[in-house]
């Protein structure tokens, strides 16, 4: 039986040798592989860079255009709010002479509904003020956004 048992691990050795230069030839195998993918994710990155240097410029361009637009839309605001603040005073200055032209004492009917007429009137301009005002703060918040981005 003591020899059996010599013989039996003398076979265990050989086989320990032999699975161990089988792993060591898959591990050579795989490092490979991993090395050879290695070498083209290298050359998908830089193809990659280079579409992305390509995208710069016109990612450039449209950062300008929106900032373009965004100056035309609040100088569109301001010239709105001083086209209706000029259309205004202009009804006013008519309201008044018309009145001055008209002669009627402040206490007849008929100044009495222009009087009402001329407060709706001015009732309407201060809701359009108001709305423009909030629109100026729009403009503020805009522009300290646009401030804080560029930094």
């Amino acid at each position: 039986m003591t020899i059996n048992l010599d013989v039996l691990m003398y076979l265990a050795r050989i086989a320990l040798c032999v699975a161990g230069v089988i792993a060591i030839i898959y591990l050579v195998l795989l490092f490979k592989s991993v090395i050879e993918t290695m070498g083209e994710l290298q050359e998908t990155l830089k193809a990659v860079n280079r579409d992305l240097v390509k995208l710069e410029s016109p990612l450039d361009t449209v950062g300008q255009v929106s900032n373009t637009v965004n100056e035309v839309q609040a100088s569109a605001k301001r010239a709105a709010m001083g086209a209706i603040d000029v259309f205004s005073k202009g009804t006013e200055m008519l309201g008044g002479k018309l009145k001055k032209q008209t002669g009627q004492p402040a206490g007849s009917p008929a100044s009495q509904s222009e009087a009402r007429d001329a407060d709706a009137i001015k009732a309407d301009f201060q809701k359009i003020t108001e709305d423009l005002g909030s629109i100026a703060k729009d403009e503020e918040i805009i522009a300290k956004n646009d401030g804080s981005d560029a930094h």
